[in-house]
């Protein structure tokens, strides 16, 4: 398995049983969609969103924005 390059800027929530918002960077679009797809196969993670249209390239990276429900 390769290694993910991804790095968390910002991550907020008033609860995270009700939303949370996480802003990033990845090496690449493929990274941020593989980083999608781990929370999403983790139990500790629902209604995972990444619309396509929040990854934007910026230089030689990726910014990004998704929103989840975290438990415990």
């Amino acid at each position: 398995a390769s290694q993910q390059n991804i790095s968390i800027d910002r991550l907020s929530s008033a609860n995270p049983q009700d939303g949370v918002t996480l802003v990033g960077r990845a090496s690449s679009q493929d990274d941020v969609i593989q980083f999608k797809n781990k929370l999403e196969g983790d139990s500790h993670f629902t209604a995972v969103s990444l619309p396509i249209s929040n990854i934007k390239p910026i230089g030689q990276a990726f910014a990004f924005s998704m929103s989840f429900r975290a438990w415990r």
